[in-house]
C-alpha cells in the first residue's frame, strides 16, 4: 500500500488514515466479489447434481404451492404435501387430494403468490424466495401408487382415473403389479382395466 500526500510536504495524518480508509474499502470488495463467486460455483455445483425426487421432496417439505403440468394437457393445482417412491400428493383447496405419478409430470411451477421462503439444496438454502434445487433426496414416504391405490380400493374409496386422453370414474376393485381395475359407475358399472403407465393422475372424491 501506497501512501502519498498533497503538495510538497510529507503526508500527514487525514492524508494516512483517508488512504487506509481507501485501501481497507477496496479489500472488503475484493472479499465480496470473491464470497460471491465462490457461493455461485457452490450453486452451480448443486443445480449440476440436482435430481427430479429431489426437488420434489424439497417443494414437498415446505408445503409449496405448486402447479402441475401432466401428460395429455392437463394441470393439477395446489400444495404438495407428499412425496411417495413414484407419485406425489397434492392437496387442493375445497376438493380432495390428487395423486400424480412422477412420470407423469413434464413441469412443475411454484406459485408466484405462495414462493417457499427457502428450499435447502446440497449447499445449504439460497436467499428468501429464492429456490434451490436438493441432491438426491429419497421420497418420505415408502408407497407407490400401486400400494395407495391398493389401499383405496380395500376403503372402497371413490376415485377418478386420468389418462391421457380419458377420465374413468369408480371405486378400485383390484390393483395389480402393471395394471388397476376400476368398476365404473353407472347402470352396467363394467370393470375397466388401466395400465398404470398410462395414469396421469388419481382424484379423491
Amino acid at each position: 500500500m501506497g501512501v502519498t500526500g498533497h503538495g510538497w510536504g510529507e503526508p500527514g495524518p487525514d492524508d494516512l488514515l483517508a488512504e487506509l480508509s481507501r485501501w481497507a474499502a477496496a479489500e472488503r470488495v475484493g472479499r465480496a466479489a470473491g464470497e460471491r463467486s465462490r457461493l455461485r460455483a457452490l450453486v452451480d455445483q448443486s443445480a449440476a447434481e440436482a435430481t427430479w425426487s429431489g426437488i420434489l421432496v424439497d417443494l414437498a417439505e415446505v408445503g409449496a404451492e405448486v402447479t402441475l403440468s401432466l401428460r395429455g394437457a392437463r394441470r393439477v393445482v395446489g400444495r404438495l404435501v407428499g412425496t411417495g417412491r413414484d407419485l406425489v400428493v397434492i392437496e387442493r383447496a375445497r376438493r380432495g387430494p390428487v395423486l400424480v405419478p412422477v412420470g407423469a409430470i413434464s413441469s412443475v411451477i411454484p406459485s408466484a403468490g405462495h414462493p417457499p421462503p427457502e428450499i435447502p439444496g446440497r449447499f445449504g438454502a439460497g436467499r428468501a424466495g429464492e429456490p434451490r434445487p436438493g441432491g438426491q433426496r429419497p421420497p418420505a414416504l415408502d408407497l407407490g401408487l400401486a400400494d395407495a391405490l391398493d389401499a383405496l380400493g380395500a376403503d372402497g374409496a371413490p376415485v377418478t382415473v386420468h389418462t391421457a386422453d380419458e377420465s374413468f370414474h369408480g371405486v378400485v376393485s383390484a390393483c395389480g403389479q402393471d395394471l388397476v381395475t376400476v368398476r365404473a359407475e353407472g347402470a352396467e358399472r363394467r370393470p375397466v382395466h388401466i395400465a398404470l403407465g398410462a395414469i396421469t393422475c388419481v382424484e379423491l372424491r
